[in-house]
């Protein structure tokens, strides 16, 4: 059947049983459609409108997160580049440096998580000449200070301190060690300032300058020697 629109005037060619039939049946199905909403096509194009302003919005909320993750990305990768050039830098340090004042043994550094290296921790393993690896929490006092100081040191030639402090690291060093530590840090002196507490005649002969204090009825004495002056 024709529509309105289309219906151009001239006579139309067919059953009028028929078309009679298809009327009542439109007629039917327009009585079932009830009262049309005159406002329909009005409410249309304002949610429409609202539906297109919000599509927009939602556009540049997600342009926006895929910057801010593409940025975190860039950020979590910049902070890995940093912290592995930092750790191979320092485990390279630690070696030499563990090796000068253990000779023929092996210190060295160890991620715990490789896949992802800021989720996880760093081991400090060693190794003492002709024993296992261990870690530092199993070694003597002699062996942790070795090992600790090694590390320090190795953090220190990566990026120096103005100055450092110590209070009687050589406690439990043999004095052989104890040297071995004094002119380390005679060395590394040129570049930082190494302020010592120590009772090891050892230790003392490496200084530029001792400071003594003595306590004579309660009341403390500090006396100062240049030994540069002595020597």
């Amino acid at each position: 059947m024709l529509l309105r629109e289309e219906y151009d005037g001239e006579p139309v060619e067919g059953n009028l049983t028929e078309m009679e039939k298809q009327l009542r049946e439109y007629q039917k199905k327009r009585q079932e459609i009830g009262a049309v909403n005159q406002k329909a096509l009005e409410d249309y194009d304002e949610i429409k409108s609202r539906y297109e302003e919000l599509s927009e919005k939602l556009k540049v909320l997600v342009d926006e997160k895929k910057s801010i993750e593409e940025l975190i990305q860039n950020l979590e990768q910049k902070k890995i580049t940093a912290f592995m050039e930092v750790y191979n830098a320092v485990n390279k340090n630690l070696g030499k440096i563990f090796r000068r004042l253990s000779p023929g043994g092996k210190a060295y550094l160890e991620i715990e998580n490789e896949e992802d290296p800021l989720s996880g921790g760093v081991l400090l393993k060693a190794r003492p000449r002709e024993k296992d690896v261990k870690r530092l929490e199993i070694m003597s006092g002699g062996e942790k200070t070795l090992t600790a100081l090694s590390f320090l040191f190795a953090v220190q030639q990566y990026r120096p301190a103005p100055f450092y402090y110590f209070d009687e690291v050589d406690a439990h060093l043999d004095d052989a060690n104890a040297r071995k530590i004094a002119q380390l840090m005679k060395e590394l002196s040129q570049e930082a300032q190494f302020i010592v507490v120590t009772l090891r005649d050892t230790m003392a002969s490496y200084a530029d300058r001792l400071l003594g204090v003595s306590a004579e009825e309660g009341i403390s004495s500090v006396y100062s020697l240049e030994l540069a002056e002595v020597l």
